[in-house]
């Protein structure tokens, strides 16, 4: 693991001098809205703001629900029931994950662990990015204009997924039964869509 931890700070270094020497400056200014004239006496006070604004659980729920079944366009959303169903697959897996992290036992139908922690490095540089912004846009404007919606963490779905997987995977005793699980998560995944379809979107457009 630390040859793995270090592999990932020497390539971030690597990509970041790449990135400085190749990528215009007016290209980072646009990004992280460096000339905005900020709303707050300090950062620290514009963070705590935010932070209070964002960082709860009405807001990670809302951001749940339009990663799973918000259809902005149609101003309509699959029920909060199915949105808690999944929220507690998620527990489960999430404490799954640390388990299979923490643990000595070994699994063969399940990832290594340093792939694991990649996919976790990965949505976390994504939530870090997509949060850093939207903090600029509050700290000039002292409002939240573009928020977290759950559309912005599509590009890490599935490492979400194989997260799931194997945090579920882990309290499952062999192959079997983990195959099992992929199939019952796998016709779950098609209920959600069936129930988005006939329930939501139909509907809306329909009746």
């Amino acid at each position: 693991l630390k040859k793995f931890f270090w592999g990932i700070v020497f390539s971030i270094f690597v990509l970041s001098f790449i990135l400085f020497l190749f990528v215009p400056k007016s290209y980072f200014i646009g990004i992280t809205n460096f000339s905005a004239i900020s709303k707050f006496d300090s950062p620290i006070t514009s963070l705590s703001k935010y932070a209070n604004k964002t960082l709860d659980l009405n807001a990670w729920l809302r951001t749940e629900t339009s990663y799973w079944g918000h259809f902005g366009w149609l101003d309509t959303k699959v029920s909060n029931s199915v949105i808690h169903s999944i929220f507690f697959i998620e527990i489960i897996a999430s404490l799954g994950i640390i388990f299979f992290l923490t643990s000595h036992k070994c699994r063969d139908y399940l990832p290594e662990k340093k792939y694991i922690l990649f996919f976790i490095g990965i949505i976390i540089a994504l939530q870090l990015a997509i949060r850093f912004y939207d903090w600029r846009v509050f700290d000039q404007y002292g409002k939240i204009l573009i928020g977290t919606p759950g559309r912005y963490f599509l590009p890490t779905i599935i490492p979400h997924i194989l997260l799931i997987v194997t945090g579920l995977g882990f309290f499952t005793q062999n192959k079997n039964q983990f195959t099992l699980l992929l199939k019952i998560l796998a016709l779950l995944m098609i209920l959600l869509s069936l129930y988005a379809i006939i329930n939501v979107i139909t509907p809306r457009y329909y009746l």
